[in-house]
């Protein structure tokens, strides 16, 4: 094999191209030459005619052009009359649907809707109210001649006095469902949208086209500024036999006269008839022999490519040439069967020999990639696997839907949760079971899909079902994000909804039923130690009769907080929300822990107050008290060296009440618990008497204020060193639309 390859490559390498062209250069150059010259004469003769041609396409291509624009406008108005029955629905509805057609259409400036009395129904403009209106003074003169005859209607052109901006009205008759005329539809149009279109038509290289009314103005052209002007066109002849004459459609050879620019052209126009404008295009005089002569040169090599390297070639070496390249398409078509295995054979050291080499090695390579796409497909497939049976073992509902809202993928649990007995097979299906609630589950998906944000709607009473609904946009990042779907999960909180009431209601009743008792030990304990003291000789009993009058206190307040915490989860509380001094109140509420604080060697102490501003806040004042009386009491219990301080500070439209200690601390691990029902600020739960509380007071701290209209939480904890808690309200005075984010 190395020796052959070796001879392979000592062979002279012969190009088809060289051989054939010294073989048959002698016989083809008298052909060549004779049939090129024959050619030549031949096209010269017909090439008037040609431009004649082109100049028609190209003047009609750029009417259609043209014509489109003012046909669109008709479309749309069209449209919407033949959906909406304007005249007899809600002027409101008419509104709406009229200034959407505006904000898509930005060619419409206003839009008027009359009645067959010819009368204003309604006007919907993007102008501001001092200039918008008055369509019908515009075209009274002439618009209300088509009105009995129920056709479309176009005014001539008029300038904007406001904008200096060419404007026409289009007009349509308003129909009913069953036919009959109700009035007419007008819209004025901006031209300037039309001269974008114009400066788009290709005219060549360097041809131009222009748009003139019948009165030979300028109305669209790549120079803005002459439109603006109103210029006159009467001065070229192309647009003099427009005015002047009434002829459809040129059919002569373009004349050479002086174009728009003061260059010489060859000028061709159209008249479009509705409206009455026409469509002029010029072609430079040196664009159009330019072009004559390039079909020349293209012709001359048409045929010595034709003949030189196709009839003669074929008909001399057929045999040599078609041999392997019928060799070629044999291997081909089996690898397009799939059979990479094949190997081409040749001897030929040419073009046809290297392209031979190069289908062995697109052989090679397709059975490579063909072998990684396997794989890739399996391991798609095994992935599609895990992830439907993934999805199936859900517990809640599972849906996906495409950027249009068709169903890609879902669980069964979805059916279950929905009352579905078939597979739903569209949105329909699935939005008909929202419909009886009612919920507008369509715009909630069409919001997330515009949006790409999440929605979360913790609780929808679905028949005697409770149910959290979750919908996430999926979204595809590549080079701009592009919204491809929404996933949707559904979970049926019935139950949970069920045991939280059945909690509540449970906390409610046990605390209810526990006080009474609990009332009557505390107090029972309560006279045997202020009358009957004296008469118990054994001290033992006198400490029990003392723990039980101190427990008793205990459990009340713990039933104390259970019964509030339930209220206020139940909205059962109400709120008295005055004005009072925040300063003032804290100074009252700390009299009361003196005394507790000097019992435990602690300071109590507040920082200097800020009296720039107003401390006046906007809450409950008693509720408030209760907030301080809970964050004091915590601290204290909390603290056994150092002591407590207090401050209140201006944070934007909020007043900040902060409480400083100096106690053990709060890990990191048990910070996430605080404000949550029965928990307590402390390391070890079981310490006795630094955790006599209920758990609850922080946890309704939290409900008070923040039904108040505030925010509380931890600032800071050290362990070792103490924490800071604080709470902020909003300062009186301050409107709520006004007020800043916390």
């Amino acid at each position: 094999m190395p020796a052959q390859n070796k001879k392979e490559n000592n062979k002279k390498f012969r190009s088809l191209t060289t051989s054939l062209t010294l073989v048959f250069f002698g016989l083809t150059f008298v052909i060549v030459v004779t049939i090129t010259i024959l050619s030549v004469y031949f096209n010269v003769l017909s090439q008037q005619e040609l431009i004649a041609e082109q100049q028609e396409y190209i003047a009609y291509d750029a009417a259609i052009t043209v014509k489109s624009f003012i046909q669109e406008k008709f479309s749309i108005l069209e449209a919407t009359n033949s959906l909406n029955d304007l005249v007899s629905i809600e002027k409101e509805e008419s509104r709406l649907i009229l200034e959407k057609i505006l904000g898509l259409n930005p060619s419409f400036r206003q839009l008027t809707l009359i009645d067959k009395e010819k009368k204003e129904i309604l006007n919907v403009s993007r102008l501001s109210t001092l200039v918008s209106g008055g369509l019908i003074e515009q075209v009274e003169g002439d618009i209300f001649s088509f009105f009995n005859q129920e056709k479309k209607y176009i005014s001539s052109v008029y300038i904007d006095d406001t904008t200096s901006e060419p404007q026409i009205i289009i007009a349509i008759p308003v129909k009913n469902i069953f036919g009959d005329f109700n009035g007419n539809l007008m819209a004025e149009v901006n031209l300037k949208f039309m001269w974008n279109l114009v400066n788009k038509i290709n005219i060549g290289r360097g041809g131009l086209a222009y748009v003139v009314d019948r009165s030979g103005s300028l109305l669209a052209f790549n120079d803005i500024s002459r439109v603006l002007k109103g210029e006159k066109l009467l001065y070229l002849d192309e647009v003099r036999e427009f005015v002047s004459g009434n002829e459809l459609i040129r059919k002569k050879v373009g004349k050479i006269s002086d174009g728009i620019e003061g260059t010489r052209v060859v000028a061709n126009h159209i008249r479009l008839i509705s409206p009455d404008w026409a469509v002029v295009v010029e072609l430079p005089i040196s664009e159009v022999y330019n072009s004559m002569i390039r079909q020349i040169v293209l012709l001359v090599l048409v045929i010595l490519m034709i003949f030189g390297l196709g009839v003669l070639a074929v008909i001399s070496f057929s045999r040599r040439i078609t041999k392997p390249v019928i060799e070629l398409r044999n291997t081909a078509l089996e690898i397009g069967k799939g059979n990479l295995d094949i190997e081409i054979k040749s001897e030929n050291n040419n073009e046809i020999g290297e392209l031979a080499k190069a289908f062995n090695k697109m052989a090679v390579d397709l059975k490579e990639s063909r072998k990684e796409l396997e794989n890739y497909a399996k391991s798609l497939k095994e992935e599609s696997a895990r992830l439907i049976a993934s999805i199936n073992s859900l517990s809640i509902g599972f849906i996906i839907f495409d950027s249009e809202l068709k169903i890609f993928l879902l669980n069964n649990i979805l059916k279950n949760i929905l009352g579905l007995n078939n597979n739903p097979s569209n949105f329909n299906d699935i939005e008909s079971q929202f419909q009886k609630i009612p919920f507008d589950l369509r715009f909630q998906c069409e919001k997330c899909l515009k949006e790409k944000k999440p929605i979360e709607i913790k609780e929808l009473v679905f028949g005697k079902k409770f149910l959290k609904l979750f919908l996430a946009p999926i979204v595809l990042f590549y080079e701009v994000s592009e919204t491809i779907g929404i996933v949707m999960l559904i979970e049926d909180v019935t139950e949970a909804k069920a045991l939280e009431r059945s909690k509540e209601d449970f906390f409610a009743m046990a605390s209810h039923e526990l006080r009474t008792p609990l009332t009557a030990i505390r107090g029972n304990a309560s006279i045997i130690k202020d009358f009957y003291a004296d008469k118990i000789k054994d001290e033992e009993i006198l400490k029990m009769v003392d723990d039980m009058h101190k427990a008793s206190i205990r459990l009340i307040h713990i039933v104390n907080d259970f019964l509030n915490a339930s209220s206020l989860e139940q909205n059962k509380i109400a709120f008295k929300i005055e004005r009072f001094n925040m300063a003032d109140l804290v100074k009252e509420t700390l009299k009361e822990f003196e005394q507790i604080a000097k019992d435990k060697g602690l300071y109590l102490k507040t920082e200097t107050f800020d009296d720039s501003f107003n401390n006046e806040v906007k809450a409950d004042k008693e509720k408030t008290r209760q907030v301080i009386i809970n964050f004091l009491g915590n601290a204290i219990r909390f603290t056994r060296k150092g002591g407590v301080t207090i401050s209140i500070k201006k944070q934007g439209d909020f007043l900040k009440i902060s409480v400083k200690d100096t106690g053990m601390g709060i890990s990191l691990e048990s910070q996430p618990l605080l404000f949550k029902k029965f928990q307590v600020a402390v390391e070890n739960t079981l310490t006795h008497d630094l955790s006599s509380g209920s758990g609850l007071g922080l946890y309704i701290s939290k409900l008070l204020i923040e039904t108040m209209g505030g925010k509380i939480g931890l600032e800071k904890s050290v362990l070792g060193e103490g924490s800071v808690f604080f709470f902020v309200l909003p300062l009186a005075g301050i409107d709520d639309n006004n007020k800043k984010n916390i």
